[in-house]
């Protein structure tokens, strides 16, 4: 069975819908850093050189509800 991502990561979901850009810098393989936006205002931005695609998305959703 599928889930929704907005289920999953309904606030990192939200804030997509609301305009926010979510950008994962790699600088090669794999990435490095990734950042979500509102503008030119960071909403988080961290190290992610060892994280699974999941583990990138808890850690936004974490975030992102602070």
């Amino acid at each position: 069975m599928k889930t929704r991502f907005s289920v999953v990561y309904p606030t990192v979901a939200a804030l997509l819908t609301d305009g926010a850009v979510l950008d994962i810098h790699a600088g090669g393989y794999p990435p490095r850093v990734v950042g979500m936006f509102a503008g030119s205002q960071i909403i988080c931005q961290f190290e992610c050189s060892e994280m699974s695609v999941d583990e990138v998305f808890s850690r936004l959703e974490e975030l992102a509800l602070r």
